[in-house]
C-alpha cells in the first residue's frame, strides 16, 4: 500500500582526469507512484543548484503522459525538455499531442531523440541531392518510400516533414494504408510529390531504406539508400551511371543521444517546424 513517503537513494560518482581536479557528482533517485507523483516537482525543485542548467529527461515514449500536472510543472523550470517518442504505442495521437504542446507552450529548448536519431539519414540525402552534384534533383522528386522498424515510426514521420519543409511541400492528402503504411501527397510549385512511410516487420528498428525517384538534369534517376549493416549505409544512384557510394553512419546508444543533447542549449528551429508540418500530415490521417 503506497503511503505519502517518498524513497529516495544518493550515489556519489567520481572521476580523477589526467592533469585535471578530480570531478565528482550526486546521483539522487526518487521513487514515485500515482499516489505521491504530484510531490515530485516541489522536491526535484529544492535540489535544483539555480546557477546550473537544468534539464528535464522524459524517458517515456507516451506523449499523453505530457498532459499530466508532473510534467508540466517539471518542464516549465528546465531550461531543455528532452522526449524520447520512439516506441510509442499509438504514434499518430502522441505526435499531435507532442506538436500541440510544443506550439501551445513554446518551451525554451525541447528536443526528440526520435528527431536526433536520423539525423545522419538527413545528412545523407541533403549530400546525394545537392544542386552542385545532381542538379534538378530537389525540384523533380516524384516519389518518396521511407522503410523503417516496428519502433521508428516517429523518425520516418520526421524525417517526411523535414523533406516536406525544406523543399517548400504543402501536404494535401494522406492515408493509412493495409500493414501499418502510410502514404501522402505533397503539392509545391514544382507539382506533385508522393510519400510512403513502410513499415517492415525485421528484428531492426531503426530506419533501413529511403528511395527517392527523381530527375537529374532531366533524365529519370532513382536514389536508394539502404542501411547494408550496423554503422554503414550505401548509396546506389540509378540512372546517374549507377554511382555507388558508400557512407558512415555510426550507431548510438540512448545514453549516448541524451549526452550529446544535454550541452545543446539552443533552439531548433528546424526541428520545431518539422514537427509542425508533421502534426498537419498526422491530422490528415488521423
Amino acid at each position: 500500500r503506497e503511503t505519502s513517503d517518498i524513497p529516495a537513494s544518493v550515489t556519489t560518482h567520481g572521476r580523477l582526469a589526467t592533469g585535471s581536479p578530480q570531478v565528482c557528482g550526486d546521483v539522487v533517485t526518487l521513487h514515485v507512484g500515482p499516489a505521491t507523483v504530484r510531490q515530485l516537482p516541489s522536491l526535484v525543485w529544492s535540489l535544483l543548484l539555480g546557477e546550473l542548467p537544468t534539464a528535464l529527461w522524459w524517458g517515456t515514449p507516451q506523449a499523453a503522459s505530457l498532459a499530466c500536472d508532473a510534467f508540466d510543472e517539471l518542464a516549465g523550470s528546465a531550461d531543455q525538455v528532452i522526449l524520447d517518442s520512439a516506441g510509442a504505442a499509438d504514434p499518430l495521437s502522441e505526435m499531435l499531442i507532442t506538436a500541440r504542446w510544443i506550439v501551445a507552450d513554446k518551451p525554451d529548448v525541447v528536443s526528440d531523440l526520435a528527431w536526433r536519431r536520423p539525423k545522419l539519414w538527413r545528412r545523407i540525402v541533403a549530400q546525394a541531392l545537392d544542386p552542385e552534384v545532381a542538379p534538378g534533383a530537389l525540384e523533380s522528386i516524384e516519389n518518396v518510400q521511407i522503410a523503417h522498424g516496428p519502433s521508428s515510426l516517429t523518425g520516418a514521420w520526421l524525417l517526411t516533414g523535414w523533406l516536406a519543409f525544406r523543399l517548400g511541400w504543402r501536404p494535401r492528402g494522406g492515408r493509412a494504408l493495409a500493414g501499418g503504411d502510410v502514404a501522402w501527397t505533397f503539392e509545391s510549385p514544382h507539382g506533385t510529390h508522393r510519400v510512403q512511410i513502410r513499415l517492415v516487420p525485421e528484428p531492426d528498428e531503426d530506419i533501413g531504406q529511403i528511395r527517392i525517384a527523381t530527375k537529374v538534369s532531366g533524365r529519370p534517376v532513382t536514389f536508394n539508400f539502404a542501411r547494408q549493416r550496423a554503422g554503414h549505409v550505401s548509396v546506389v544512384a540509378d540512372g546517374l551511371n549507377d554511382r555507388v557510394s558508400s557512407l558512415s553512419l555510426p550507431v548510438a546508444s540512448r545514453g549516448e543521444l541524451v549526452a550529446r543533447q544535454l550541452p545543446d542549449l539552443s533552439r531548433d528551429g528546424l526541428f520545431e517546424s518539422s514537427i509542425i508540418l508533421a502534426r498537419s500530415m498526422a491530422e490528415a490521417v488521423v
